[in-house]
């Protein structure tokens, strides 16, 4: 039986901590969760019936598509070069032929690859949910990884020689990309899980953790500038425009002077804009979000202040939002189809049809579970044996798909059913 832990152990040296963790799990069918590239003319996206497609963007004609073994990641792929880079859940990093999808290469971790892709001087970088970040050159060839204590589905930003990944250890990291080595981490107070790249400006980074808040911290040194509570939570790394950090999250779409971590305004759009990659084209925002019943999407455009220009409704959530490339619009949704858009105006020019129908997606809510937690400081993530790292204890009794916890902090045990997917 193959059984995925959703639950996170650590060990400390001052006691007991609680364990924040959210899972879902997503079955095969022709959902957009990933967000698009586009490239010379050319968009390329994931879908969860195995496929990357690459279409014709003006005029949303397939031009090839590729099959993996698993669903095609949920971050986009990134294309250097002649190489169309991109990850799947069968656990590998697939590198394509960008003009015809012919496959050069693959490359095996031991997980699910469900981060998106960065890339500098020759050196292709993204996370696993084996907890490791890798380092490949353009042949495919590993030149270094590095173990963190949790899995990870972040992408990762490169600059100035440093890689930028968060984990589900709760910790965003600073990585030297010559030798794999850490020079910081930054621990908040929940998992580090983006749908977009890490937001980079100037000498400040910007993530969204699972516990609820949107932080800056000083990407020199990892030191905290500010921290900013969204309600409800964002698994977003938001984008800045003009001084302003623009990110959604359950309660409402934020924005934030970054001098000083204060909210400028706050607008309720009617949909949960906590995932979506944002995205600033000619002065205005455009952001994507769904309904909790997965019923309907939407995307929409607002000004500097907040106010809507416009909305495009979707019957299926468009969670991972826009991407905004060459002047073009372009998302995807749960509804099985692809849109391009007028950016200006929010009106359809063309939609292609994936194969298959929606996805289905189960949440669990493992927020309430108190876990006995152990930190012994910079040896927690030396390279030990994960399944010792990661075998239950006493207090939790798994069998066949169903394990239960016990916590004397609980009023009694409480079970869950195993589920598959990412975290």
């Amino acid at each position: 039986m193959e059984f995925e832990r959703d639950f996170d152990l650590e060990i400390s040296d001052f006691g007991v901590q609680k364990t924040y963790s959210l899972t879902w799990d997503h079955e095969y069918g022709g959902t957009i969760a990933c967000l698009p590239e586009i490239d010379e003319g050319i968009v390329y996206f994931g879908c969860d019936n195995y496929y990357l497609y690459a279409l014709d963007v003006k005029t949303g004609k397939e031009i090839w598509k590729f099959k993996a073994g698993g669903c095609a990641g949920n971050y986009p792929p990134v294309v250097v070069d002649d190489f169309v880079f991109f990850g799947s859940y069968d656990g590998y990093l697939y590198a394509l032929e960008k003009k015809t999808g012919e496959l050069k290469w693959r490359f095996k971790t031991g997980g699910k690859v469900v981060s998106g892709v960065a890339y500098s001087d020759g050196k292709i970088v993204f996370g696993s949910r084996d907890s490791y970040v890798y380092c490949l050159d353009f042949e495919g060839s590993e030149i270094w990884r590095f173990r963190t204590g949790g899995e990870i589905i972040s992408t990762p930003s490169i600059m100035d020689g440093n890689v930028y990944i968060g984990s589900y250890d709760s910790c965003m990291y600073c990585i030297d990309i010559e030798t794999g080595k850490e020079k910081w981490r930054f621990r908040a107070g929940g998992a580090v899980g983006s749908l977009a790249p890490m937001n980079i400006k100037g000498d400040m980074i910007f993530f969204g953790s699972w516990d609820f808040n949107m932080y800056c911290v000083n990407r020199h040194t990892g030191q905290e500038i500010w921290r900013f509570r969204a309600g409800n939570g964002t698994m977003t790394c938001g984008e800045v425009h003009d001084g302003v950090l623009y990110f959604g999250a359950k309660d409402g779409f934020h924005a934030i002077d970054i001098s000083n971590g204060k909210e400028l305004w706050m607008r309720k759009l009617g949909y949960n804009t906590h995932s979506s990659h944002v995205c600033i084209y000619k002065d205005k925002i455009y952001v994507g979000g769904g309904e909790d019943g997965y019923e309907r999407g939407i995307l929409a455009c607002l000004d500097k202040e907040g106010n809507i220009l416009w909305r495009f409704i979707t019957d299926g959530p468009c969670w991972v939002g826009p991407q905004i490339k060459e002047g073009e619009l372009v998302t995807g949704s749960w509804n099985c189809y692809f849109y391009r858009l007028d950016p200006d105006t929010g009106k359809l020019i063309w939609k292609f049809k994936t194969g298959g129908g929606p996805s289905k997606e189960k949440v669990i809510d493992h927020s309430e579970v108190a876990l006995v937690t152990i930190i012994t400081g910079e040896g927690v993530f030396e390279e030990e044996d994960k399944e010792e790292k990661y075998s239950p204890t006493p207090e939790i009794q798994i069998s066949d798909n169903v394990y239960v916890t016990k916590s004397e902090y609980l009023a009694g045990p409480k079970t869950y059913k195993a589920e598959t997917g990412y975290k």
